[in-house]
């Protein structure tokens, strides 16, 4: 907080960085680098009965994995760079996997998170019912100012977002904003995944979790070429 404070009043850039993993330079640039692998790496809370955990952004999802597997649970969204990429940066650009059309990416897990503003205001990012209580009593922080102006932007564009958004299985294009608001439920998190770090920075998020599969098996499918393998998708 301090560090986003001190570079918001002096115009200085912030980069969060994970494990550098990423093939477009996302971990560098002019600025202050933050790199959240040394001191924020740590699992906060695993709860096998609720199925989520909790944890800080430089955590490497191959740890993760190996802590979950000792509860029967797993965080779907597997990489290839999983060994060496954290979960922050897996945040940031919405990672998946070679199983994303079964499970998904990371947007259809982030169940909250917690992130620091361009203004250094600590925000808890989460789904929230609008006009509900808890809508109603969200004060006048810049959270709450950032959650008005986001449902009168989404309500007032629903039908084009709906239009020119891809009807793909994965996107990690640009914001989701397709995500943020479904069913009169409005949910902040969605926005900061594939965001690239561009809206703040997470220092902590919850995840939700999954019992392992019980059985695997793997198929070889042939083609005679690219085109018609991708056709049969």
């Amino acid at each position: 907080v301090k560090i986003v404070k001190f570079a918001s009043i002096n115009g200085i850039p912030v980069i969060a960085r994970g494990g550098g993993s990423g093939l477009a330079g996302q971990a560098i640039g002019d600025g202050i680098i933050i790199d959240f692998t040394k001191y924020m790496n740590s699992i906060v809370e695993i709860n096998v009965e609720e199925n989520y955990v909790i944890v800080e952004p430089g955590l490497y999802k191959g740890i993760l994995d190996k802590e979950l597997e000792k509860h029967g649970k797993f965080l779907p969204p597997d990489p290839s760079s999983a060994n060496y990429c954290t979960l922050g940066g897996m945040i940031a650009t919405n990672a998946s996997g070679v199983h994303t059309i079964k499970y998904g990416s990371v947007i259809d897990y982030v169940l909250s998170l917690n992130v620091i503003l361009s203004n250094g205001e600590l925000s808890l990012t989460k789904s929230v019912e609008i006009g509900s209580n808890a809508w109603y009593n969200k004060g006048n922080s810049t959270t709450s100012k950032l959650l008005e102006s986001l449902a009168n932007l989404l309500r007032s564009n629903k039908d084009l977002i709906q239009y020119k958004f891809p009807n793909v299985r994965k996107n990690s294009c640009g914001y989701r904003i397709d995500r943020v608001l479904r069913d009169n439920i409005l949910d902040m998190s969605k926005l900061f995944v594939a965001s690239e770090g561009t809206l703040g920075i997470v220092v902590k998020a919850k995840f939700r979790i999954m019992d392992l599969p019980k059985e695997k098996a793997l198929m070889l499918l042939g083609f005679d070429d690219t085109l018609q393998a991708s056709k049969s998708i």
